[in-house]
């Protein structure tokens, strides 16, 4: 699915998350892009942001952004949170909570591999020494097994032992959608519910959703991503604004082979569209 490009992306990854290329290289993506205005939202962490930051220089405006893991009615839901002090205690907690939490679960998902692929290897560690400085995610785990010469590709690992229900995953109990919006606020920030489309939700689950983040302080919904055309960003916009929720969005840009995705790469907003980045790119946020 082609998509024109934006002048905007609020919603992308690093290597210190589960992206493939680094804060430094992302900037320059940005700028081929003709981007004035990004987001790095890594998840569970803002380690990349002063050096994305640094990297941009004045070329584009750096918007502060991380992708949290929440809890809603039994099932994960990514809030991605835009524009607040990445030095404010509330923030700082629920990185360290959800970092927490991620350490549960990869020591498991080591554990899982380990007995699963067989052999004297402290997969837990090699993965650790892939994911450097950033955050340890499941891709970290698919390049070791990749590295190990039992598969050719890390999209094989997924499909075999690493994806929702298969044998090496774990799950986590991500904190409720509640007190990850509450964090992001407390910090200054805008809290945004991320790629709804994601969820297979039925329509009117989906506004179950939108209604409960308002209630416990969301501003937005991403209404503009990769997997939706015009009209369904439409559809979406009219739906949020029932509930008071505006519009954000982004490419969700990982590496170059994820399908054509890119920086910027997006349906763009309809005009006159109420949205965050007219008060993030004013400077009205933190």
């Amino acid at each position: 699915m082609k998509h024109a490009i934006n002048t905007w992306d609020f919603h992308f990854h690093s290597n210190l998350s589960d992206g493939a290329h680094s804060p430094e290289e992302l900037a320059e993506f940005c700028v081929a892009a003709g981007i004035t205005a990004a987001a790095l939202t890594d998840h569970d962490t803002t380690a990349g942001i002063e050096r994305f930051r640094a990297a941009a220089g004045d070329r584009f405006q750096v918007i502060s952004g991380i992708e949290l893991s929440s809890r809603w009615q039994r099932q994960n839901i990514h809030v991605v949170g835009l524009g607040f002090d990445v030095t404010h205690s509330a923030i700082l907690e629920m990185i360290d909570l959800q970092t927490s939490l991620r350490n549960e679960r990869n020591a498991k998902i080591a554990n899982r591999l380990n007995k699963l692929v067989g052999g004297d290897h402290d997969i837990l560690a090699m993965a650790q020494e892939l994911s450097g400085e950033g955050q340890l995610c499941r891709p970290h785990f698919a390049q070791v097994v990749v590295n190990l010469g039992l598969v050719n590709d890390t999209g094989r690992v997924f499909d075999r032992w690493l994806g929702n229900g298969k044998p090496a995953a774990a799950s986590i109990e991500w904190p409720d959608i509640s007190a990850v919006v509450e964090a992001i606020s407390a910090a200054g920030g805008f809290a945004v519910i991320a790629h709804p489309m994601h969820y297979k939700m039925t329509r009117s689950k989906l506004e179950s959703l939108m209604a409960d983040f308002a209630e416990c302080g969301g501003q937005a919904i991403e209404v503009a991503t990769p997997d939706l055309q015009l009209n369904g960003v439409q559809s979406l916009i009219d739906r949020a604004a029932k509930y008071g929720l505006i519009a954000s969005g982004g490419s969700d840009f990982h590496n170059s082979s994820w399908g054509g995705r890119g920086v910027g790469r997006f349906p763009q907003l309809p005009e006159n569209t109420a949205s965050v980045v007219s008060a993030l790119v004013a400077g009205e946020a933190l």
